[in-house]
């Protein structure tokens, strides 16, 4: 599966490309109120370093915040202005659940080794 995953909703913009089920690439970036003017391009960018092409992607993952409103847009706009005519399924997340999720991984992790 192949994934391309950004958010927009934080001054810290960031994006990761999953090819293969493998995180390939992913930069953190602080844009602040810059996402419109480069965007495309860092996600351009982005795949041409992963060696994936667009049409290869299975889903694009976008933050829907909590986080600036204009930055989500920008966000939303750019993955459904890609998904759609390569008829990618875009999926939105909320950071606080990403983050969640994160925590809880990490738990049972740090919990499975504790026990070996």
């Amino acid at each position: 599966m192949n994934i391309l995953a950004f958010n927009t909703s934080t001054e810290k913009f960031s994006i990761s490309i999953v090819k293969n089920n493998k995180i390939v690439f992913k930069l953190s970036k602080l844009l602040k109120k810059t996402y419109s003017k480069y965007l495309i391009l860092i996600i351009k960018k982005s795949l041409k370093r992963s060696n994936l092409d667009i049409k290869k992607i299975n889903y694009i993952l976008i933050s829907l915040g909590p986080g600036s409103f204009t930055g989500v847009r920008i966000g939303v706009v750019a993955a459904k202005g890609i998904g759609l005519p390569h008829k990618i399924k875009v999926l939105g997340l909320n950071n606080m659940d990403v983050i969640a999720n994160s925590i809880k991984q990490k738990t049972i992790k740090k919990k499975n080794n504790n026990y070996n």
